[in-house]
């Protein structure tokens, strides 16, 4: 049985506005014995933070860690359900969004099961959002990102904080992703629409999220600090092997993602306010970049957008330009360019925008237009490299 050893932070209170919200399936031991480790974790932390769970799966097994003796004195904070489910395929952006409708405070933490935050880290992305008005803190930055520590160090990593800085040194150290944590003002996040469920099993729905929600107007902010990860093995709603991948990569990012990468790159939160009242262009060099993780974003939207709109130039060749068309070349000669320019042009009589996207050479010019499709996604209209 795991029990806690010294030394550990004395449990305090300053998460008794925040829920941590933990939807999950036991699809393996290991992710079994990390649940227990993170719940054990909050709950011996913080004397004052509720937990909603909700597990779904062929039978349950987390509700046996709510009987273990280090978890039961506090079972009055948490709140357990199981949805019986057959399915191969775990739909967690479903079940995050009904673990949402439960959260009475007004700080939710979407939370995976598998991390371990310094308690300092969670403190302050909660006062970030109770004093600072933010609506979404991620709890960690790079750097210095994210630790992923093995299972035969795990208990370690969850029971004593000074292992901490050891395992830094000894463990895989790299870049993280926007997954793993993070902290929403719930009415807020909930009313911009909460977990996007077109995202099924294993996926970019953490990048998605982001996109979505500080276009819809959620003020984003991120926590100093490291992030740990608790190996586990993968099965398959944990890795590419997922049924549901290609949906989740290949479907054509909202024009509202483009937006939102380019205005990381020029350091505003409001880009579509900025531009919304002119019809002139906004250029974005790249010294204005915020750092080469903003640029990567934004490339990896413009990717998305291109290889969804593949399968559609072959169908429609005539929208492209009858000497290059639509062609990885033409498409990577783009990305490489010293200067990039986003037109916004709005009509109030009309509820689809366009944008164009020109990116400028020495010698010559690659340009593509990309506009909003009935549903918001974006398309791209026209690539020309000639």
């Amino acid at each position: 049985m795991l029990r806690f050893s010294a030394p550990m932070a004395e449990m305090g209170d300053g998460l008794g506005d925040a829920t941590a919200i933990l939807a999950l399936r036991i699809d393996t031991d290991d992710r079994l014995r990390n649940t227990s480790r993170c719940l054990r974790y909050l709950l011996s932390n913080f004397g004052d933070i509720r937990v909603i769970i909700l597990e779904d799966g062929a039978k349950p097994r987390v509700g046996e860690i709510l009987t273990e003796r280090d978890v039961a004195p506090h079972k009055e904070r948490v709140s357990y359900s199981f949805v019986e489910e057959h399915s191969k395929i775990f739909h967690r952006t479903k079940r995050l969004n009904q673990c949402l409708k439960k959260v009475e405070t007004p700080i939710a933490i979407i939370h995976d099961v598998d991390v371990i935050l310094p308690v300092a880290s969670m403190l302050e992305a909660r006062r970030m959002i109770a004093e600072d008005g933010y609506g979404a803190v991620t709890p960690f930055s790079n750097p210095p990102g994210c630790t992923d520590v093995p299972q035969k160090d795990a208990d370690a990593l969850a029971t004593d904080s000074t292992s901490h800085e050891r395992l830094v040194k000894v463990c895989r150290n790299h870049v993280a992703g926007n997954g793993f944590s993070l902290f929403v003002a719930t009415r807020a996040y909930a009313d911009r629409g909460g977990e996007n469920e077109d995202f099924v099993s294993y996926g970019p729905e953490d990048d998605a999220r982001l996109y979505s929600h500080t276009r819809l107007g959620l003020k984003y902010g991120r926590v100093k600090g490291r992030v740990f990860h608790m190996e586990h093995q993968r099965g398959m709603n944990s890795s590419p092997s997922n049924p549901m991948f290609s949906h989740n990569t290949e479907r054509a990012p909202p024009l509202s993602e483009l937006l939102c990468a380019a205005a990381e790159c020029v350091r505003t939160d409001n880009l579509v306010d900025v531009v919304s009242g002119r019809n002139t262009p906004l250029t974005l060099h790249k010294a204005q970049f915020a750092n080469t993780a903003a640029y990567a974003d934004l490339v990896e939207v413009l990717k998305r957008l291109f290889e969804a709109s593949s399968e559609e130039a072959a169908l429609h060749p005539e929208g492209w330009c009858p000497r290059c068309g639509l062609t990885l070349e033409a498409f990577q000669r783009m990305l490489s360019c010293r200067n990039m320019t986003v037109v916004i042009y709005r009509d109030g009589s009309e509820k689809t925008s366009t944008s164009s996207v020109t990116c400028d050479f020495e010698k010559d010019s690659c340009s593509v237009d990309v506009e909003a499709d009935d549903d918001g996604t974006a398309r791209i209209k026209k690539l020309c490299a000639c």
